[in-house]
């Protein structure tokens, strides 16, 4: 067994050993504390939501008809298989009463006035939003330690240069983008 386990010795293994999620490992793992992060929130708590309701590959979660895959695939007889975004969540992977929570940092007494404050956002949004933007708005919830933990995975993102990257971003959802448009 290598330093870093035994499917990868010497080498680290920067995509996560899911295959359906095919997101960088340190953005798996803060995931976990963005999952967490959501469920925290008052109208998960109203509907007894918890973490796991928060993740597309959860069935409490994930979009009963691609199955938090975002997309469709057709398979063709004697052509290449497509890919086409799911029309019931639109490729955004998740079922509507989950989308329907959303996150808005606190408001700061310290901000200086007239700034604008992140806007509010889904488990979906924070997936499409870029690597730098993840990382401004998780480190406004500077009472939370799950938003401080997912910030601090998410930031070596920003270290290897995927700033303006999307957070998560598979292969097959890129594929489903471009067969759909």
């Amino acid at each position: 067994m290598g330093a870093f386990g035994p499917r990868c010795p010497g080498r680290i293994n920067p995509l996560s050993a899911k295959p359906r999620a095919r997101i960088p490992q340190s953005t798996s793992v803060a995931f976990d504390d963005i999952r967490e992060l959501f469920a925290q929130s008052e109208l998960a708590r109203q509907r007894g939501l918890n973490a796991s309701a928060f993740s597309f590959n959860s069935s409490q979660g994930q979009c009963e008809r691609c199955r938090g895959a975002g997309f469709e695939k057709i398979e063709m007889q004697f052509l290449s298989d497509i890919f086409i975004r799911c029309p019931e969540c639109n490729g955004r992977r998740y079922r509507p009463h989950i989308l329907e929570i959303k996150l808005s940092p606190p408001v700061s007494e310290h901000a200086p006035r007239g700034t604008q404050p992140f806007l509010s956002f889904s488990i979906a949004d924070l997936l499409d939003a870029t690597v730098d933007e993840v990382v401004a708005f998780l480190q406004s919830f500077t009472d939370s330690k799950p938003a401080q933990r997912a910030a601090a995975s998410v930031k070596l993102l920003q270290q290897v240069g995927s700033a303006t990257s999307a957070l998560a971003n598979p292969s097959t959802r890129s594929q489903a983008a471009k067969s759909s448009a």
